[in-house]
């Protein structure tokens, strides 16, 4: 910008020393007036010609950038204290300028513009308007029940889901998630409207057995109603929050009256709880929340009798999701504190890590994994326990964020934020479950400032892992050993297929969870989730230190017509599961377990069933092992028959119903009617046959000088030909 101003001004005849610029014209108006006789003439040229040189020295202080005037003194000015404190963090955050420049370019590109939004706002004032009009109700309701024609989003059915309904109109209506944050991040446009439910609608006792949870979706049912009638809304749907079955919120898309959509935003409604609806105390992790007598249709689906469960038992999943519905506007105004004080550089953070999450793949639309809203706590927690300093740049609130991904492990020590009281409702610091129970009820344990809800607790301990490995590579990228780290970073998109050695997609039946009834009612009858948690730990034991990771893809979110009924549970059964695999030891053919007289040892046999064997080693141990049969040159498909054994025994999948994406370009290996069997055995047959030659050049007697070694400059020496020559016979003998 600098160099084309100067040429602005050269054009022009300006220049930045008002003396030098002065001396300048007069040159050269002596020589525009009397064939360059100097300064004497130009003296005397009288006041009219002074004026105008004074004019012209004045219009020279002035540059034109665009449609406004600038002083040339503001253009060369000497760097503010802002400036030079920026040139001084871009020297000692950044690797270079151009990663500076590049992270602010990409925040224009991601940013909203919020004020060209007012047709946004005039919506959300209708939406509200709308909802109010709604009349009271009150009737009988079963989950086929219809409101206007829309279905009841309900995929969990139970015997409770029949009930009185009674429809109120909201208690309030807050907007959260992060528009009024000034956080959401492109290309996820989105608008978060909690309909806080009446106290009058609820009953104290409807935390238990899913009653809130079906009270949820008829009152969704209801509010869709209104809305798909109002010319102003139109692409009404309902979608599974999250991929979670038991929290669907509605779509609904703002349009002008003529039907033109004027903005790009989607409202999604939620349906939220106030404070005092139910006791806390009674949602904790230890709590039960799901008779098993009120939940035989669950039991029933995966083939449990009723008298598996001998005990009400623990359902801290299910409780878990009652409490963040109940928190959902409380956590609004714990970001917006932290937001305010925090500046600019907060709202950058946050749009820096949700585009990083969604370059790996982790969005707010899939269950289970991370997302802008949980990284954002932890963004939170590290500002309030003083990790990080408020006045940070929102590159050193990203990279904070990924150190504390990297670098602490919550399933082993877990973090509770500091306890802050919402509102006088709720419980006392004394109250408050203890870290250690949620450590015990789930895989990782992040509790919120309520003490009541673990952030991460659909999050599983393999998909955990996952994070903390992407944090571990992006902080590689960033310490400077790739090139070009902001396209690995933000533009690059990873695929879930692309990333693992190993796809496996595995049919899931409600079946599976047979073996494991308190898991499955734990879980609020999401058998799909429990599922996806089995293959895991089976494939994980069954590999071993083979598979560095095994992490199964989180399920996507949905959306349905407001008129067609939700899925069941048993239209979602596809598992999909990756495996990055060790290379040093993936092929190896010989497991060895533990001692025959180890305490380890019958679980052991009872993993590996008729596979396992006790074998005798050369140090005179007898030790359980497991020895698995391959033909040579194809000992990098043991992988494959470890799964199709492990999963056929403990998840009752058939071989012939897993598909297996190994080594896919094994077969473009192998030109005409070459097969893999033979690739390896050709390049050691040349090996050999290099070695005999060597051996038999080192024998020859009468040479001016003897041959002492033969080295192979082939790629067949490196056993990194694909096609090696195959051997050929003399015709002649």
């Amino acid at each position: 910008e600098e160099d084309e101003e100067e040429d602005v001004d050269m054009e022009d005849g300006e220049f930045d020393d008002d003396e030098e610029g002065a001396e300048m014209d007069d040159e050269e108006d002596g020589e525009d007036g009397d064939d360059g006789e100097g300064d004497a003439e130009f003296e005397e040229e009288g006041a009219d010609a002074a004026g105008t040189a004074a004019s012209t020295a004045d219009d020279a202080k002035y540059v034109r950038k665009g449609s406004k005037l600038r002083s040339v003194k503001e253009i060369y000015a000497a760097p503010t204290h802002d400036e030079l404190a920026s040139l001084k963090q871009t020297e000692m955050l950044f690797k270079s300028n151009l990663f500076r420049m590049q992270l602010e370019e990409m925040l224009k590109e991601v940013r909203v513009n919020y004020e060209k939004e007012s047709f946004l706002d005039e919506s959300l004032r209708l939406l509200k308007q709308c909802i109010d009009n709604i009349k009271p109700m009150e009737k009988q309701v079963t989950p086929d029940t219809e409101f206007k024609g829309v279905q009841v989003p309900i995929s969990i059915r139970t015997s409770t889901a029949n009930m009185l309904f009674k429809f109120i109109k909201p208690e309030q209506v807050h907007i959260v998630g992060s528009f009024l944050l000034h956080c959401v991040a492109k290309p996820e446009l989105n608008v978060d409207v909690c309909l806080e439910m009446p106290a009058e609608c609820l009953q104290a006792r409807d935390y238990l057995n899913h009653r809130f949870f079906h009270k949820r979706a008829y009152y969704l049912a209801k509010v869709a109603s209104a809305l798909k009638a109002n010319p102003h809304f139109a692409d009404v749907k309902f979608a599974h929050f999250q991929g979670n079955f038991v929290r669907p919120v509605l779509l609904v898309r703002p349009i002008d009256p003529s039907g033109k959509a004027k903005t790009k935003f989607v409202i999604r409604i939620h349906v939220g709880l106030p404070d005092a609806a139910f006791k806390l105390t009674r949602l904790g992790p230890e709590q039960n929340g799901l008779r098993h007598s009120k939940n035989e249709e669950v039991l029933s689906l995966c083939d449990i009798p009723p008298e598996a469960i001998k005990e009400e038992i623990p359902t801290p999943h299910y409780n878990n999701e009652v409490v963040a519905d109940m928190l959902m506007p409380h956590h609004l105004k714990y970001f917006h504190e932290f937001a305010t004080f925090c500046g600019a550089a907060f709202s950058d953070a946050v749009l820096l890590l949700k585009t990083w999450c969604r370059q790996r793949g982790f969005t707010s639309s899939r269950f289970g994994t991370l997302n802008g809203f949980l990284a954002t706590f932890i963004l939170v927690h590290l500002i309030q326990t003083r990790v990080v300093s408020k006045h940070s740049s929102s590159y050193q609130f990203f990279r904070a964020v990924l150190v504390f991904l990297a670098k602490e492990d919550l399933r082993d020590t877990g973090v509770a934020m500091n306890y802050h009281a919402f509102s006088d409702a709720f419980p006392t610091p004394s109250e408050v479950p203890s870290l250690p129970a949620f450590k015990a009820a789930f895989d990782v344990a992040f509790i919120d400032p309520s003490g009541f809800c673990n952030l991460f607790g659909s999050i599983s301990k393999n998909a955990y892992a996952e994070i903390r490995q992407e944090a571990a590579a992006a902080l590689t990228m960033l310490d400077g050993s790739v090139a070009d780290e902001f396209q690995s970073l933000f533009m690059e998109k990873m695929h879930f297929e692309e990333k693992y050695d190993l796809v496996i997609r595995a049919p899931a039946t409600a079946s599976m969870g047979k073996r494991y009834p308190s898991q499955i009612l734990s879980r609020g009858g999401d058998w799909v989730a429990f599922a996806n948690a089995l293959l895991v730990a089976v494939v994980s034991q069954g590999l071993g230190d083979r598979a560095a990771l095994v992490v199964a893809r989180s399920r996507e979110h949905e959306e349905w017509a407001v008129t067609s009924a939700a899925k069941e549970l048993g239209e979602y059964g596809m598992v999909v599961v990756g495996v990055r695999l060790d290379p040093a030891v993936a092929s190896r053919l010989v497991d060895v377990g533990p001692a025959a007289d180890a305490p380890e040892a019958a679980a052991f046999r009872n993993f590996w069933g008729s596979k396992s064997e006790l074998r005798r080693y050369q140090d005179g141990s007898i030790c359980e092992a497991v020895v698995w049969e391959c033909p040579s040159g194809r000992e990098h498909l043991v992988v494959t028959k470890i799964v199709q054994y492990v999963l056929a025994r403990h998840a009752d999948v058939a071989a012939q119903d897993l598909a297996l994406i190994y080594n896919p370009l094994e077969l473009m290996l192998v030109p005409g009617s070459r097969t893999a069997d033979t690739a390896l055995p050709d390049q050691q047959r040349i090996i050999q046959t290099v070695t005999d030659l060597s051996s038999a050049l080192r024998k020859l007697n009468g040479l001016p000088l003897l041959v002492v070694s033969l080295q192979t400059v082939s790629s067949c020496g490196s056993y990194t030909d694909p096609f090696p020559p195959r051997s050929s016979s003399s015709s002649s003998g």
